[in-house]
């Protein structure tokens, strides 16, 4: 009896790599929405300049298909869905995996570094959700 007592009241090391990999696929999304926001752009007179001397002046723009503040909202989604995991909420499992698929789309398609990383935590998130223990003590 002890030991059910136990084994409910600790957290087991599945849900923990879970939760980490989705707080750490936030933290990613932030800096890359850091990375994807609008560059000031450049001013008439340096424009005027600029083209006097011959050189190309292209307006920058933020570089993904989408508005960059939708990393910021998935950033967040991710950090609830982890701490429903944390807090042994089966309700956090689903939505977590399909944010976390959602940021590596979004950062693949625009060309962000922080893709690979997304991925092997998507994987390093999601393996350890279906293991038993896990299941066990999700409420």
């Amino acid at each position: 009896m002890s030991e059910q007592v136990q084994s409910r009241t600790t957290m087991p090391w599945a849900l923990v790599v879970s939760a980490a990999a989705w707080m750490l696929t936030a933290v990613l999304l932030a800096v890359a929405w850091t990375g994807l926001r609008p560059e000031s752009t450049v001013d008439e007179d340096t424009a005027s300049t600029l083209a006097g001397q011959g050189a190309p002046v292209v307006e920058t723009g933020s570089g993904a298909p989408y508005p960059p503040w939708l990393l910021l909202v998935l950033a967040v989604l991710l950090v609830v869905a982890g701490a429903a995991l944390a807090l042994r909420r089966r309700a956090g499992r689903y939505p977590a995996v399909v944010l976390s698929v959602v940021s590596v789309v979004l950062l693949a398609a625009a060309g962000r570094w922080e893709t690979i990383p997304a991925m092997v935590l998507l994987v390093v998130g999601t393996v350890p959700l279906l293991m038993p223990s896990a299941l066990r003590h999700l409420r």
